[in-house]
Formats: C-alpha cells, sequence, structure tokens
C-alpha cells in the first residue's frame, strides 16, 4: 500500500455554504492504465461547526472518515485498509496521535506548530481559495511512516479547463514540500473559479518514475 504524502487522500469534494443535508460528489481517477472512481459524501454538523467527510476510493480499496472544521483544518481521520486494518489520525494541539486497530496512540514523527493539519488536500484547499487566500502553509502527515510534512499552497493563474467534457473556468493551486524549490517537487489542483468547487488533480502516486495520477469531476453532487 504505497501512498505519497502528495495523494495521502484523494477526496474529492468542495464546499460552498453552510450545507443544511449531505451532497455527495463522484470523481473519476487514472494512474497509468488504471482507473477508478470516489465518491465522497460532505455533512455540515450546524451544532458543533465542523464538516464531516466521507469518502469510498475504488482505485485503491480504501475508505476515509474525517472530521475539519469549518475553514478546512482537519481534527480527525479515519482510514480503512483493503486487508481491514483501521488506522486513526487525531490532533492534540502541536502533535498527532496515532492509533492502530484500536491500539495505544503514538505520536506522530515530527512536531506541528500553528498552521493548520490538512487530510484532505482537495478540501481543505477549497476553503483557502473560498476565503481569498493566495498563499499557505499546512501540516500533512504520512500514513505510511507517520512523519509529518510542511507544505506550501500557491494560488496561481486562472485557466480554462476541460474536465468531463465540459469546459470550465478554473483557478489552479500548486502545492510543493515548504521551503524546497517547486522544480523538485509539486502537485496541481484546479478549483472552479466561480465558487471553488474542486475540479481536477494531477500528480504521482510514487516517487520518481512512477505514473501520472489524475482526478476529474464526474458527478456535481446530490
Amino acid at each position: 500500500m504505497k501512498r505519497n504524502l502528495a495523494t495521502l487522500l484523494i477526496l474529492a469534494l468542495a464546499l460552498t455554504g453552510l450545507f443544511a443535508q449531505s451532497v455527495t460528489y463522484r470523481y473519476t481517477e487514472t494512474c497509468g492504465t488504471a482507473s477508478g472512481e470516489c465518491v465522497t459524501t460532505l455533512t455540515w454538523n450546524a451544532a458543533t461547526e465542523r464538516i464531516i467527510i466521507d469518502a469510498e476510493d475504488s482505485a485503491i480499496g480504501e475508505s476515509h472518515l474525517i472530521v475539519t472544521d469549518k475553514n478546512g483544518a482537519t481534527d480527525s481521520w479515519k482510514c480503512r485498509y483493503p486487508d481491514g486494518d483501521v488506522k486513526i489520525f487525531t490532533r492534540k494541539g502541536n502533535s498527532i496521535e496515532i492509533s492502530l486497530n484500536g491500539g495505544s496512540p503514538v505520536q506522530a514523527k515530527g512536531k506541528l506548530d500553528s498552521s493548520p493539519w490538512y487530510a484532505t488536500m482537495d478540501f481543505s484547499l477549497s476553503r483557502f481559495l473560498a476565503g481569498g487566500g493566495t498563499e499557505t502553509t499546512f501540516w500533512t502527515v504520512s500514513p505510511e511512516n507517520g512523519k509529518t510534512y510542511k507544505m506550501k499552497a500557491t494560488k496561481m493563474k486562472e485557466e480554462n479547463i476541460t474536465v468531463g467534457g465540459k469546459q470550465e473556468k478554473a483557478v489552479r493551486v500548486q502545492v510543493t514540500a515548504n521551503d524546497v524549490p517547486a522544480v523538485f517537487f509539486s502537485i496541481n489542483y484546479w478549483y472552479r473559479e466561480s465558487d471553488s468547487l474542486f475540479l481536477k488533480f494531477e500528480g504521482t502516486r510514487g516517487g520518481p518514475g512512477t505514473p501520472k495520477y489524475v482526478i476529474e469531476l464526474a458527478d456535481e453532487g446530490r
């Protein structure tokens, strides 16, 4: 189960208001010759001002349950793998605790700072854009080795792209490792200019030489 920090979660969704009910998004995924889809249901909890993200990723056989605040900062992330293992990641102050199959939690390898933790960049970066941001730093955690990584997202130019056979006016967001030139590592997300809906992702699912990985919106929600 190899997943690099660029694509720890392929969760496709966006929030454009305070939903009174759940909304489901469907995205297609292509990695080399393999393909699949990710179906994500987003629910706004008005009482707690938390967003609950429930994703089923058929391409890699995983399911994810993520809770964030209204700005996209992650509180907790539950990941179920194809072999039945379940990992739970929970932010506690400036650290992340990791529990495997209900065992005693251990701390992730790396101390955080006041920057938010994004378990799902797809969703959290949509909130960054919707809030008028142009650049931000945030943390990710690798489920493979428990290490934390400081990342940077930068709003780039507006572009016209085709998604699902439809032309869209989009804003590209480039994600790089913090303080590391983009020439060494970068991935890209596209969001609809009008409402910050996540439209597309391009990157890789591993180190150098691994196939290009693409996610595209297939169904806008219901």
